[in-house]
Parts: structure tokens; sequence; C-alpha cells
């Protein structure tokens, strides 16, 4: 049996688990459990295909921000689009190229604006963009 099946790796999991959910309610997070009709479902749904979880999608429902989580994937296609030849380096959280880089956060901003200027209509929707 591999050794992540035994009793004591599945309980150890559900302790981490507990005392994370633990520290965010300390942070003030809430629990949310309700049930939803199915179109609200749906749209629930599309919201998560947008923004990558639930969390994330009940979140811009409820106050209408943009608090996206970009995948990486979504990162590597804007960097791709806007800045070519930049490698990734996960060592150093950066995208290096061109003799300059670019930190992973200043990418993922870069990516938000980007965004959030195709939302409010100033721009067509970006080509690297599949939300």
């Amino acid at each position: 049996m591999p050794n992540s099946q035994t009793p004591n790796s599945r309980a150890a999991r559900a302790r981490c688990a507990t005392a994370a959910n633990q520290r965010k309610l300390a942070e003030g997070w809430q629990r949310l459990n309700i049930m939803i009709s199915p179109a609200a479902a749906a749209a629930l749904e599309r919201l998560v295909a947008v923004h990558g979880t639930k969390t994330a999608a009940v979140e811009v429902a409820l106050t209408g921000a943009l608090q996206m989580n970009l995948t990486k994937k979504q990162i590597a296609a804007f960097m791709a689009a806007r800045h070519p030849g930049m490698k990734h380096f996960s060592a150093a959280d950066s995208w290096v190229g061109d003799g300059h880089g670019i930190d992973d956060a200043d990418a993922r901003a870069e990516a938000l604006a980007e965004i959030e200027l195709w939302e409010d209509g100033t721009i067509e929707k970006p080509a690297w963009y599949e939300g």
C-alpha cells in the first residue's frame, strides 16, 4: 500500500486541512453552504471557468470586483503575446529575456490590467485570453 493511503497519512492530511480552515476562520473568512437553482449553478460554473475557483467566482459575484487568479497557462500566453522571447524561471519566480526581467507579480498585474481594459470596453478581447 502506498504511504499516502495509510490511515496515519490520511489523518495527517485531515489535521492539516482542519488547521488551515481554522486559520482562515480566525482571519475573518466565513463558510458558505447554500443550495442554488440550476440557472444560478450554470452562471456560477461560467464564473468559475473565468476566475479559476468557486471562491474567486463567488467573491467577484458578491463584490463586483476583479479578484482573479490567472492560471500559469494564461500568464504564459500573455507573456508570449506581449513579451515574446522571455522565458520563465520558476526558481527566481520571474521572466527573463532581451536583457531584462519581469517578476511573476508584475506579469500577473500587467495581464490583469489588460483584462480590466477589455472588460471596461476600452480594448478588444486580448487574443491570449481564453476566459
